[in-house]
């Protein structure tokens, strides 16, 4: 049975009403439909600030998502000082300099296909956490994996198992990170989570104290711009990304 027979109502609002809605009041678009589309990610933020209670929220909001093994993976570090915002900023550029001498870039690589994924940002990147807010940077605790330096380091067998630690604590990190962001929506702050800022790796998680590493940088502000939501996918988009075996014996109202 295909999913167009069992998905009888396949958006919440569909493209037309969400433009309506965004035309008559931006923030209602956007946080109307927070648990669909509304996500989006913000590059330009206004001068508004957003005090440390706002950002206790959104923080705890995140943490209080349990991590692999029901263990806090991650510590985050809330950057408002101007000085420490340019040093970070600083390193990620000298950092993406130097692996482009190297004939590197800070995109993902494809080992099966030997390609770079998606166009190199980093620049960009830079402007964004120089005009946002606040930037807030995620310490990998290394709790399953060591860490990547230690799994580059090791042996092949090592290295398997700790991959399998690898993605146990970026599962944990990405629900946490998310879930901040959802409740940032909610409070009608705008963000972003950036990969490429962390050329300067090792200057910054010495600057900071860290006892693990420098993940992701997520950037939170006020939106310049309200963006609407993402249309909820339809039937014929979902079948191209998820995949049903079989269907339950009675189906009870």
């Amino acid at each position: 049975m295909s999913i167009e027979s069992w998905d009888s109502s396949p958006r919440v609002l569909d493209a037309d009403q969400i433009a309506d809605l965004h035309a008559k009041d931006p923030n209602v678009a956007l946080f109307a439909e927070a648990a669909y589309g509304a996500l989006r990610s913000t590059r330009e933020f206004s001068d508004r600030a957003i005090d440390p209670p706002t950002m206790l929220q959104i923080i705890r909001a995140g943490t209080s998502v349990t991590g692999s093994k029901n263990t806090p993976p991650a510590h985050y570090h809330v950057i408002y000082d101007p000085a420490l915002r340019e040093t970070i900023c600083t390193a990620a550029s000298t950092g993406h300099e130097a692996l482009l001498a190297m004939g590197e870039k800070d995109l993902p690589f494809n080992l099966r296909t030997q390609e770079y994924r998606g166009p190199d940002t980093t620049q960009e990147s830079v402007t964004a956490a120089l005009g946002a807010a606040v930037i807030v940077l995620v310490e990998n605790r290394t709790i399953f994996s060591g860490g990547m330096n230690a799994l580059m380091d090791a042996e092949n067998s090592d290295q398997r198992r700790a991959i399998y630690g690898l993605v146990l604590e970026a599962i944990g990190i990405g629900g946490q990170v998310r879930t901040m962001r959802r409740r940032a929506m909610e409070l009608k702050i705008a963000s972003v989570e950036m990969g490429d800022l962390v050329g300067g790796r090792e200057e910054v998680e010495t600057e900071l104290g860290m006892e693990g590493e420098w993940l992701l940088t997520v950037l939170f502000g006020y939106p310049v711009e309200v963006m609407p939501p993402r249309p909820v996918p339809t039937s014929s988009e979902l079948a191209n990304v998820v995949s049903f075996y079989g269907q339950p014996e009675t189906t009870h109202e």
